[in-house]
């Protein structure tokens, strides 16, 4: 394991020991990485809109063109690698709950707390319950 992925770990420990019940092991580690990522993200938007907004105040127009290349280069992987956590995480968590539930969930989202998997759970019954999956899970 790569030291990166190791400290996005570490980061994600509590997270990842309040999901592990509800979901499994391999699941919730998946889920706490994609949590960490958008905080990570989020830290870098915001550092970004402070160095953007003084560069634009100080006209500095290469500052604020090179602070936007920035937040690309750093953000768009961030983005993908976040996406794919959550996806991997998803299709772990359908396939731990479809031998309980009696068919396989749909439209699994990220979520930071068991009582976010748990609501989850719950209108993933309703859906099914009712015959019909909406088009967009939220």
């Amino acid at each position: 394991m790569n030291p990166i992925t190791r400290a996005i770990d570490w980061l994600g420990t509590r997270n990842r020991n309040l999901n592990a019940d509800m979901v499994g092991v391999e699941a919730a580690t998946f889920a706490a990485r994609c949590v960490i990522l958008g905080l990570l993200l989020s830290v870098l938007a915001v550092g970004w809109i402070i160095v953007y907004v003084i560069a634009v105040a100080t006209r500095a127009p290469e500052v604020a063109t090179t602070s936007l290349l920035v937040l690309l280069l750093l953000g768009l992987p961030i983005v993908w690698f976040a996406f794919r956590n959550n996806s991997t995480a998803a299709r772990l968590a359908a396939d731990h709950f479809e031998s309980r539930l009696g068919f396989r969930p749909r439209w699994w989202m990220c979520y930071s707390a068991p009582r976010g998997w748990s609501a989850a759970l719950e209108r993933q019954k309703r859906w099914h319950a009712s015959g019909r999956w909406p088009l967009i899970p939220w």
